[in-house]
């Protein structure tokens, strides 16, 4: 069994500014008491100032569970309201889908590239058992409905993210999330983790897997085996191929 990892936002679609939105805007519901949510979100307007705080923190949180994350905003923040954290990260993903939903139609938001790379997995499933899971920092259900928005949902054998119902008995970051899946696994022949963040490139490294980083160099320096630009999906394809054939 080969079992190969991808990460979404970065990778299989475009990030183009929906994290830092989506921080600003938990940011301003964080921070004002009588924040209208039903106006913003509608109007998804979030004050400079919030963006400027989600911008400078980001790092703070990127690969966090979701509620964990919330509780590092409230604390920096030094929040005094009082709304549940599984709420809070429920309307913050709502403003996400709309925001993706009003700025970038779908042949705008999936990654160029990407389909080929997974026609060519498909190709490869021809002569290997392959799995291909999705592994994401979202909550589950907010990181299927990326997949079935991009149109490529059912390419996946499997979609694992954060759970908001059960907070105690699961992973809490990529590192758990990748090993509690391959733990049951047998004969595994070769892990490849795909992601375009530091997070994603320790989870695969932490689990053995071959380490494929998708933008900046710097992914080497946390454990990527090889970096891609957006622009090399061709060369990714092909690295996928000669490690799922041992060459």
């Amino acid at each position: 069994m080969n079992v190969i990892f991808f990460d979404i936002d970065g990778v299989i679609v475009k990030e183009c500014g929906v994290a830092e939105f989506g921080y600003g805007f938990l940011i301003q519901l964080l921070s004002e008491p009588d924040f209208d949510l039903t106006a913003r979100l509608e109007d998804l307007c979030v004050k400079p100032q919030y963006l400027k705080i989600a911008h400078e923190t980001r790092n703070l949180v990127k690969g966090k569970h979701p509620v964990d994350k919330i509780k590092i905003f409230k604390q920096y923040l030094e929040s005094s309201v009082k709304s549940d954290d599984a709420w809070c990260v429920t309307q913050w993903y709502n403003a996400q889908r709309r925001y993706i939903q009003k700025n970038y139609p779908v042949e705008q938001y999936i990654m160029p590239g990407i389909m080929s790379v997974f026609s060519s997995i498909q190709q490869l499933r021809s002569k290997h058992q392959i799995k291909v899971v999705a592994a994401t920092a979202n909550e589950q259900w907010q990181a299927t409905w990326l997949l079935q928005y991009a149109g490529v949902y059912s390419f996946f054998d499997d979609v694992l993210g954060y759970q908001l119902e059960s907070l105690t008995d699961q992973p809490r970051s990529k590192v758990e999330m990748l090993a509690n899946y391959l733990q049951p696994i047998q004969n595994i022949k070769s892990k490849i983790m795909i992601g375009d963040g530091i997070p994603d490139m320790k989870a695969g490294r932490m689990n053995d897997c071959v380490c494929l980083g998708i933008g900046a160099e710097e992914l080497k320096t946390a454990g990527a085996d090889e970096v891609f630009g957006e622009e090399d999906y061709e060369k990714l394809a092909i690295t996928i191929q000669k490690v799922v054939e041992g060459k």
